[in-house]
């Protein structure tokens, strides 16, 4: 797949320049004001037809359904033309043979490779195995599984969903999201790219592309103001208006997701996490504070952590001792603990499921439309690697 330039010859085979041809259909990356519209009253409209009244019902069910599985987010669209499939991808197409791009999927197997470039794509697959960035190696051992059985008549592989493929796709899919809003910066990327930040960065993608599910528009803080800290993002949400101040924080372990290191026995993670939360804390948000806190830790171990109601006897006594610290305030509005354990697993063994505890304080204090919004933030982040897998076609 290959990201096709505004000045090249459209794909289409119109001869046209891409820009003026289906370049021209690309959704704009800046937000453009709304356009005056012009209502009609129904009697200068006449009666809808029964036809096109069923129609307009199905895609309502459709769109209701869309977003009950994935969040808020665009379906992804496609046209093709000529052999080829063009895919809207934040503003821009992506394209590849119609034949090798059946499903969404297919198209995020490669995606990243768009954002990442084509120069430090070949430079990590000249390295040998094990020294490769840790995208490089998920979606190679993905590959390799799924490469292990046979075709279907349709030329479909259908293996089963293992912890490397769980853990590659998913990261695709938010990037895409993330891409799709054209709120991907430059930052962001860097991080991603290099390995030592590569797990830090990884989080910070799931929480945003998991904040834009729940119906958020992002705006990143000035990371140029050196007079104060900032977190990750403000988040405001489309329907309630409410804003919250976001921050990713996320537990650093060695010999996993790219950091240097033997990885740890099953005995020997450590769980403190309280440093990592009073160093959100301090930072001082403008508004409620919204941390997402990544364990990463393999599945049993976390488990019994997250998995309990009331909270695990560890969590409860490290937001007691935050709260006690902030004077008996709980300066945290909603804590969402998560962990993907994807990567822990081998090439071979099924994908388990994320696991999530989400804890909001002072729920009896917090305004209905804030338990609300937060409610949304929660609910989106279950939808963790869910990847819708069919195109909603356009026509040309």
């Amino acid at each position: 797949m290959a990201k096709i330039g505004r000045n090249e010859l459209c794909p289409c085979g119109s001869g046209k320049k891409y820009k003026n041809c289906h370049g021209a259909l690309a959704v704009p990356r800046v937000a453009q004001p709304p356009r005056q519209q012009i209502r009609f009253t129904k009697a200068e409209v006449g009666p809808i037809p029964p036809e096109m009244a069923r129609k307009l019902a199905e895609q309502q069910r459709r769109d209701q359904e869309f977003t009950r599985q994935f969040g808020h987010v665009r379906p992804p669209t496609a046209i093709e033309i000529n052999g080829y499939k063009l895919v809207t991808a934040g503003g821009d197409f992506v394209w590849q043979r119609a034949d090798q791009a059946k499903y969404f999927t297919d198209i995020l197997l490669t995606f990243y490779q768009n954002v990442f470039g084509r120069e430090w794509t070949e430079a990590e697959y000249a390295k040998p195995r094990g020294e490769r960035h840790p995208v490089v190696e998920l979606r190679y051992k993905a590959l390799s599984h799924a490469y292990q059985h046979e075709r279907t008549e349709k030329g479909i592989y259908l293996p089963h969903l293992t912890g490397p493929m769980q853990a590659y796709l998913a990261f695709a899919y938010d990037l895409w999201i993330v891409n799709d809003t054209a709120r991907l910066d430059k930052r962001l990327i860097e991080r991603l790219k290099n390995q030592d930040q590569f797990h830090g960065g990884r989080h910070e993608l799931f929480v945003e592309a998991t904040c834009i599910r729940a119906g958020f528009e992002i705006e990143r803080e000035n990371e140029a103001d050196g007079s104060t800290r900032h977190a990750e993002f403000t988040a405001t949400h489309r329907f309630t208006k409410q804003k919250v101040s976001v921050e990713a924080k996320s537990k650093h372990r060695p010999g996993v997701m790219g950091q240097p290191g033997q990885r740890q026995k099953d005995g020997e993670f450590s769980m403190p996490v309280g440093s990592l939360l009073n160093d959100a804390i301090d930072k001082r948000p403008a508004h409620p504070l919204v941390v997402f806190l990544d364990l990463n830790l393999p599945a049993t171990i976390a488990a019994p952590l997250l998995s309990m109601n009331p909270p695990h006897p560890h969590i409860h006594k490290t937001m007691d001792r935050i709260r006690k610290r902030n004077g008996g305030k709980d300066p945290i509005s909603l804590l969402v603990a998560t962990n993907h354990p994807e990567h822990y697993l081998g090439n071979e063994e099924f994908a388990t499921t994320h696991q999530i505890l989400s804890l909001l304080t002072n729920a009896s204090d917090t305004p209905q439309i804030m338990q609300e919004t937060l409610q949304s933030i929660h609910m989106a982040a279950t939808k963790y690697g869910q990847i819708p897998q069919h195109f909603e076609e356009s026509s040309r």
